[in-house]
């Protein structure tokens, strides 16, 4: 499944070609438009239309020097289809310095709510790159804002790949980890002229845009021309790219020629490529003729591809006829292809098949009327979450409504968390889970925290009571600290009072640093302790600058006794960790200045873990500076961890430099491990004879390279 930030890329990727697109229809229809000798073409329409109903003129495309409270108004009048013609004249038309006026309004906003908007930059951004593609390329490097930089990137190497491809991917690649989208803009540029030319560029990517480049080049290629795009695949080599690549053309093909396609992909050698080519064909057969589909699903060995194609038979068959696709979906012969076909079924319920669907489990064997019910409710649960309960409530299992019940909570808790509340409580206590228990707390927090913290006065489970308690207290401060912290005052549990005194603080700090700090400093004992732990953290991310001198407030005030908890350990390590991020030597001096103890240790350790995956040099030689003890230790077995399996050698000598047996022993067993993964088991075995190990150590040290 592509992440969600993928999806995104390719939906503005498909707007750009739209710009393109329209860009080029306005230029056409303008060349092309008759004089007309007749009325006006506004009156023409009204004249023809005025026996049914009045139609608005087309406003045309607004002024040149538009605001942007102007352009919203123009452009959200008419159809889409209307605004767009408008926002491609209006873009048309305008001078470079224009353009630039026009973009500078929306800086900072984003990919905004408005999709229009989004539309209209891209065509802007187009029109620059046809009037100044170096400018455009130079702006679109140096801008911050990120809709700005993917919108005029990809407008210049389109423009770019239009002339010279090669160099149009040379100069999406070259903007580093800001590239994305934009090798998909020359790749979908080039693709419908010079298919061969755009898959060699995406086999010059090391990126994992590749993936999602290769997809879409190939299923366009095999609708025109599959035997030229099945042979260039197969010279690439085999891996994720081919089989991703092969899987597309299998789909593209098998659209525009079934038979020719899934002899093709039968025909393949690679085991795994062969399936999930036959897989893709099957499902594309599936979406218009599940019937013949049907007939080649037992006789096709399909390995993981079996079950997406199950599915687009079933869920084909139950939009015709629903009856049908149950009789498909019983008529399997294996349980997992039934459970696969009836979960499937859920997919096309209807307020009229759904009782028949929910009637069918009380016929079926527990193990696949568990399936069934699962499938009902999942579709119920956002739709009609008063019939998913009466659901439910039907289902004669205890065990199958259980966990059909904690399913439902799990859906319910961020959407409708009342009613995810009302679930949870008909679970039994073996059942609940404090995590799904905070989850509930913290949305219901967000607009009824008393509901919350009734329902937390409610239990007796001390887990559960914590998590909720936790996550209400720590939404509630973000919006009302004063009423979360009277709150926070009747709690008697030690322990959970400072739990939830960390929540608050981290809450707090969700609304302002500062606020946190002064209600931090205002708490005495573990109390203080606690939150000022939370809000030193917080700074580390917010306000480095200051998180140094917010940690010696928070150290100043710790009791002994509290100074000794490895929690507060962990702070002092979180600072030296992120501060190392930026300035090392800074983070050094931080953590060597700390008082002999857990604090400097950790401190020291958090220093070696960050600089060492970014400069094990550098490490290596500030370790070296450390006086020995545990925080050295330590500091020394994170520098391991991060190299061992890059360079297992240095990694062991500085195992050896570890003084704490047991820690020693652990961080060899991680070099040894790295060493065997590097198919050096010998040189392992060689090291650890002179390592100076025990017997008994070195005999369990061995069996890891088992």
């Amino acid at each position: 499944m592509k992440p969600a930030a993928t999806i995104l890329l390719s939906s503005l990727v498909c707007f750009a070609g739209g710009w393109v697109a329209a860009t080029r229809f306005s230029d056409s229809a303008e060349r092309s438009a008759p004089v007309s000798t007749g009325p006006s073409s506004a009156s023409a329409v009204r004249k023809k239309t005025s026996s049914t109903k009045e139609v608005s003129p087309d406003p045309g495309p607004p002024a040149a020097g538009a605001t942007y409270g102007e352009l919203m108004e123009n452009f959200r009048g008419g159809s889409d289809l209307s605004a767009q013609g408008r926002m491609a004249s209006y873009a048309a038309g305008l001078k470079l310095n224009e353009v630039k006026k026009a973009l500078e309004q929306f800086k900072g906003m984003g990919f905004g709510a408005d999709p229009r908007m989004s539309a209209l930059q891209g065509m802007l951004y187009q029109r620059w790159a046809e009037i100044d593609n170096a400018g455009l390329l130079a702006a679109s490097r140096s801008t911050g804002d990120m809709m700005a930089r993917f919108l005029g990137g990809s407008a210049a190497v389109r423009q770019m790949a239009r002339q010279d491809p090669v160099a149009a991917w040379k100069e999406a690649e070259s903007f580093g980890s800001r590239s994305w989208g934009m090798t998909e803009s020359v790749i979908s540029e080039i693709q419908g002229t010079n298919p061969r030319q755009a898959l060699d560029l995406i086999k010059l990517s090391k990126s994992r845009e590749s993936i999602w480049n290769v997809s879409g080049l190939m299923a366009s290629w095999a609708a025109t021309d599959p035997q030229g795009a099945s042979a260039a695949v197969a010279e690439l080599p085999p891996g994720e790219l081919r089989g991703r690549a092969l899987s597309s053309i299998a789909s593209g093909w098998a659209a525009r020629d079934f038979n020719a396609a899934f002899a093709w992909a039968g025909s393949l050698a690679n085991p795994g490529e062969r399936s999930n080519a036959l897989g893709e064909t099957l499902q594309s057969l599936a979406q218009n003729d599940p019937g013949r589909a049907t007939a080649f699903l037992d006789g096709t060995e399909l390995g993981a591809s079996r079950s997406a194609v199950l599915t687009q038979i079933t869920t084909t068959l139950a939009l015709k006829n629903f009856d049908q696709a149950v009789e498909f979906a019983l008529g399997r012969g294996s349980f997992q292809d039934k459970s696969n076909a009836l979960s499937s079924l859920g997919r096309a319920l209807t307020p009229e098949n759904r009782d028949r669907f929910i009637a069918l489990a009380e016929s079926l064997p527990a193990n696949l009327a568990k399936v069934v019910y699962q499938s009902a409710v999942s579709d119920l649960v956002y739709s009609n979450p008063t019939e998913m309960r009466a659901l439910i409530d039907r289902i004669p299992q205890a065990s199958i409504r259980e966990s059909v019940t904690q399913r439902a909570v799990d859906r319910l808790d961020w959407t409708a968390p009342e009613e995810a509340l009302a679930l949870f409580n008909t679970l039994q206590p073996s059942s609940q889970k404090a995590d799904d228990a905070g989850n509930i707390a913290n949305y219901l927090a967000t607009y009824a925290p008393e509901k919350a913290l009734a329902w937390a006065d409610t239990l007796t489970n001390p887990a559960l009571k914590k998590s909720v308690l936790s996550r209400t207290l720590a939404a509630w401060a973000e919006n009302d600290p004063a009423a979360a912290t009277a709150r926070l005052a009747t709690i008697t549990d030690n322990e959970l009072r400072l739990e939830i005194t960390r929540s608050i603080a981290g809450g707090m700090v969700g609304r302002s640093l500062t606020e946190a700090e002064k209600w931090a400093s205002g708490l005495s004992g573990s109390q203080r302790s606690a939150a000022m732990a939370a809000v030193v953290e917080a700074a580390s991310h917010q306000d480095p600058a200051r998180s140094e001198s917010l940690y010696q407030a928070f150290a100043a005030g710790l009791s002994p006794e509290d100074a000794a908890r490895s929690e507060n350990h962990e702070v002092a390590r979180t600072i030296a960790a992120r501060t190392a991020e930026t300035d090392p030597a800074k983070a050094g001096i931080f953590a060597a200045s700390l008082p002999e103890g857990g604090a400097r240790e950790q401190a020291l350790a958090g220093v070696a873990k960050t600089w060492a995956g970014y400069d094990p040099g550098a490490t290596s030689a500030w370790i070296d500076t450390l006086p020995a003890g545990r925080g050295r230790d330590l500091a020394a077995q994170n520098l391991v961890t991060t190299v061992a399996h890059d360079d297992p050698d240095s990694a062991w000598a500085w195992t050896a430099s570890i003084s704490e047996p047991d820690l020693r022993r652990s961080t060899a067993a991680t070099v040894l491990q790295a060493w065997k993964e590097n198919g050096r088991k010998a040189d392992a075995l060689k090291a650890l004879e002179s390592a100076g190990f025990t017997p008994e150590e070195k005999r369990e040290l061995t069996r890891k390279l088992d």
